[in-house]
């Protein structure tokens, strides 16, 4: 949970540090990037020696540019497999794992700050046909 929770905080930590670029002006902008991704860098490296990461794969994206040209960044570091020695790359595929019950859980408050549910009310309120199979009827 530790390394989920320190991958997520250096998202967090990039997309602060990228929202304060100003987009009108794209030489700063450009330097706000190599400074960013240097700085990001130096802690990815840092973080997997302190928490013991095995790899871990980062893209910086630029949501206010055109479709296409969005992506500024994107590197693998450390190992996608220890075992076979397989570096990891822009391509890795991992396993999300318990990441999405955070993500839930963050989505599900951003709608509850904007009013549009109340975290107190039955899930069916707002999906109808949703139910919870029972997963070992014997039991209960």
């Amino acid at each position: 949970m530790k390394k989920i929770l320190c991958i997520l905080f250096l998202s967090c930590c990039i997309a602060s540090l990228v929202s304060c670029s100003d987009s009108s002006n794209n030489t700063s902008t450009q330097t706000s990037y190599v400074q960013t991704i240097a700085e990001t860098t130096t802690f990815i490296e840092s973080q997997m020696t302190e928490k013991s990461i095995a790899g871990l794969s980062i893209a910086l994206i630029d949501a206010e540019m055109e479709p296409g040209s969005r992506l500024i960044w994107a590197q693998g570091f450390g190992m996608a497999d220890k075992e076979i020695g397989k570096q990891a790359s822009v391509d890795t595929m991992y396993c999300i794992g318990s990441t999405s019950k955070l993500i839930t859980a963050v989505a599900l408050l951003k709608q509850k700050d904007a009013g549009q549910i109340h975290l107190d009310q039955p899930v069916q309120s707002y999906i109808p046909n949703f139910s919870l199979q029972i997963r070992y009827p014997d039991i209960v």
